[in-house]
């Protein structure tokens, strides 16, 4: 007997599933975004002429869920020695395999703060090497519906200028050439399909996704005997290392492409235990400079 998905079926559906399984809240927003999606095309296409999802409050549900594990800040970042095994990884890595991108990849992240999806979208004219910049205008996003990827602009649609330092742009240049040989040797086997001029492809030129590069990233982790990170850690490092050698708010979100200095300020200007520790010193250092004044 079929029945009409409305309001009420939606909310028995997603009581029964919460009963029934332990389901993370942000996989319940991904699975109402999916439905949300579905619906409005049903509308498109004159099947329907109301969307259900639009009478549900998803924020009841969340205290149902499967509770995140929320990591501190710290926890988040690359200390100072996981960075050090973690390149001395990827250096060893590029030795064993010169036709693997994804070091680069993973360097350039760290770097620059750059998000997992601009540097699967980033493309070759993007990279300013006359004036030593990067422009962030393309990234690599998920089409739920038919779950093939798309080249679109950044997060926020803004563009943003990223100018990193000048290691980072030798290391895409010998990557180019690294990528120019490759090329020469596939000759005709090379297919860069759809998504021509990306910086960062496949053996054979194709379009390297996103989830191949955070999957690839968890293997490199792993060979290096590091703990688990997410590939958006890097970006989160970078943040963290920007503050820590001096750089001011506003430089850093345009660096970020965040839409705000505000956000900025209450998502990266956390402290570390070493910031919290120099900080200590420099207290110290002015309490003893009183003291021998006073003295």
């Amino acid at each position: 007997m079929s029945r009409t998905i409305d309001e009420e079926y939606l909310e028995l559906f997603f009581d029964e599933l919460l009963s029934e399984k332990e389901v993370p809240y942000r996989a319940l927003k991904a699975l109402f975004g999916y439905l949300r999606g579905v619906f409005d095309k049903s509308i498109r296409d004159g099947l329907i002429e109301s969307n259900p999802c639009l009478k549900i409050d998803l924020p009841l549900y969340k205290r149902r869920c499967k509770q995140a594990i929320v990591k501190m800040p710290e926890e988040r970042t690359f200390s100072q020695s996981e960075k050090n095994r973690l390149i001395n990884s990827l250096n060893k890595k590029r030795k064993e395999r010169p036709d693997d991108v994804l070091p680069y990849a993973v360097e350039l992240a760290l770097y620059t703060g750059m998000r997992v999806g601009e540097l699967s979208g980033l493309m070759w004219n993007d990279i300013d090497e006359v004036n030593k910049r990067i422009i962030i205008r393309h990234s690599e996003k998920l089409n739920r519906l038919t779950n093939t990827f798309y080249i679109s602009t950044p997060k926020n649609g803004k563009t943003r200028i990223i100018e990193p330092a000048p290691f980072v742009m030798e290391v895409l240049k010998k990557h180019r050439a690294d990528q120019q040989a490759q090329k020469k040797r596939a000759r005709d086997l090379w297919n860069e399909g759809e998504f021509p001029n990306l910086v960062f492809t496949h053996a054979d030129g194709s379009h390297l996704n996103q989830w191949f590069v955070c999957r690839t990233f968890q293997s490199y982790l792993a060979k290096a005997g590091l703990p688990r990170h997410r590939m958006h850690d890097l970006r989160h490092t970078f943040a963290v290392n920007s503050i820590m050698a001096g750089d001011d708010i506003k430089t850093l979100q345009e660096n970020m492409g965040h839409y705000s200095a505000a956000f900025t300020l209450d998502r990266y200007g956390h402290v570390t235990p070493t910031m919290r520790r120099e900080s200590a010193n420099r207290m110290q250092a002015f309490i003893s400079n009183l003291t021998t004044e006073s003295g």
